[in-house]
């Protein structure tokens, strides 16, 4: 399965090589990376700098790894043609790896360098031409091929269990980062290799601050919580976020807001369609919160995009404007998989908290299919009467 899904993904990249009569690509992201090759790598910070993949424009292609992962990706990844050890000596390596690759002479498309291996390569490498494609490469993972929404799919239920427990785990006198500890032991329960960022677990006044992660808090009865979840699950990335009320009696005030929100996240559900903009959604969205007179401060629009898309970046186009912008504006297109994220947060009355929730969901022909949803009680507890 592996084996054909780095085959239609490389065909992919190839189609971009030969349009742009390039001899062949060059890629430092790791998620780049692992799209060409299928590699799953090392999840740290530390190690980003650890892996390197050129694919030339016959699609034969060269993987550079630290010593440690080499024998495993030998027995392991049989259609990688050419498997190097990375170390310290990483900029003299690649223009080697160039230099066997494709000559002296040569067009090559790059994601990211940094300013010091760009020089050297340049200085190294004279006669070669050196392109950037980050963008053009970010647009092709965000179309998603079927065989890799079916990953997706998967993965999507497992952030959608660890959702689920922790609403039902949450209780006064907890910690946030306790139950932020017991979701993503339920999620790499089920298969998760890891999480996409730290598990956003934030109540009271955090939620109103939009804190983003979890500290030692303690949950407090009437507090509201968000639960901001992604996970990481065959290489791709899955996210969801809901908001509960800590001992699950909201206050009418909670209940009109939280109702507010739901009402701006099915507005931009209904036009996450093929061909909508993204600006388009955004703006819709917001016209639902500032008809209800929330303060444009405390909308979304003032402090994080509605959307985002969903692949081997947990955060890739299509994206939709920055907060207080217009731009970036992206054209949905069928295959997109992305998390629509409306929210309010009273910065101006952090006790009040906040709100945010979404799902994620695949763009097709038609009307979009939730791959993973919002749990279901947080809704029917903010609408019982």
């Amino acid at each position: 399965m592996l084996e054909r899904l780095v085959s239609l993904r490389s065909a992919k990249l190839l189609r971009l090589i030969r349009e742009k009569d390039f001899d062949g690509l060059l890629l430092t992201r790791i998620e780049n990376v692992r799209y060409a090759s299928g590699f799953r790598p090392v999840y740290s910070q530390w190690f980003r700098d650890s892996y390197v993949a050129v694919l030339s424009s016959s699609g034969d292609l060269t993987l550079l790894v630290t010593n440690g992962d080499l024998e495993r990706s030998r027995r392991t990844m049989p259609w990688v043609n050419r498997l190097l050890p990375l170390d310290s000596r990483r900029v003299e390596l690649i223009d080697k790896t160039l230099r066997e690759q494709f000559g002296a002479e040569s067009r090559i498309g790059y994601d990211v360098l940094d300013a010091e291996t760009f020089s050297k390569l340049t200085t190294s490498l004279p006669k070669a031409e050196l392109f950037a494609v980050a963008s053009e490469i970010s647009k092709i993972r965000a179309v998603k091929l079927p065989e890799e929404v079916k990953v997706m799919r998967r993965g999507a239920k497992i952030t959608e269990e660890a959702i689920e427990l922790a609403t039902r785990k949450a209780r006064e006198g907890m910690k946030e980062c306790e139950l932020s500890a017991l979701a993503e032991s339920e999620a790499r329960g089920l298969g998760a290799e890891g999480v996409a960022w730290s598990f956003a677990t934030f109540s009271g006044v955090h939620a109103g601050l939009m804190y983003r992660y979890d500290t030692t808090k303690l949950l407090k009865n009437g507090d509201l919580l968000i639960l901001g979840y992604a996970t990481t699950f065959e290489g791709y990335n899955t996210d969801i976020t809901t908001t509960t009320v800590v001992g699950e009696s909201p206050s009418k005030d909670q209940k009109r807001h939280f109702a507010l929100v739901y009402e701006a996240y099915q507005t931009a559900l209904e036009l996450a369609i093929e061909g909508t903009r993204t600006q388009t959604i955004s703006e819709n969205a917001a016209e639902v919160i500032d008809h209800h007179g929330i303060k444009k401060a405390n909308s979304f629009t003032s402090f994080q995009p509605l959307l985002h898309g969903l692949g081997m970046n947990v955060y890739e186009p299509p994206l939709s404007p920055d907060p207080n912008r217009r731009e970036p504006d992206y054209t949905l297109a069928s295959g997109n998989v992305l998390a629509i994220e409306p929210a309010i947060a009273f910065f101006d009355r952090p006790s009040l908290g906040g709100i945010r929730m979404g799902e994620t969901i695949l763009i097709g022909k038609g009307k979009p299919v939730v791959l993973g949803r919002m749990p279901q009680r947080p809704i029917s507890i903010f609408s019982a009467k």
